[in-house]
């Protein structure tokens, strides 16, 4: 299940440390699945205790899995975006066959 689904489930349970937590990693994906936990809660100004706890509202069972989880869900956005730009790039190559298999010399005189 990937992480923002995890947090929506369990949103109700989030407190507000929980919440600035969330938001600073959406912001801060990449970094943040670089990070040790002593970074993150500095970066959050919270304590490794609120991290934890975070991670345990959201059904992980530490900070690890929730960095395995940040390194996946990034993994899973950079596949989509090559696929997305894969089939951009199809569409583009059947649009100018299209194009090229057109006479438009009638359209012209």
């Amino acid at each position: 299940m990937k992480l923002e689904e995890l947090v929506n489930k369990n949103y109700e349970q989030l407190n507000q440390n929980d919440k600035h937590i969330w938001n600073y990693i959406l912001m801060n994906k990449r970094l943040c699945s670089e990070m040790n936990i002593n970074d993150l809660a500095k970066n959050c100004a919270v304590s490794r205790t609120t991290i934890l706890r975070f991670a345990k509202k959201i059904s992980l069972s530490g900070f690890s899995e929730l960095k395995i989880h940040l390194k996946w869900d990034l993994e899973q956005e950079v596949s989509m975006m090559a696929e997305s730009v894969d089939i951009i790039c199809e569409g583009y190559t059947r649009t100018i066959q299209e194009l090229a298999r057109k006479d438009f010399f009638r359209f012209v005189v």
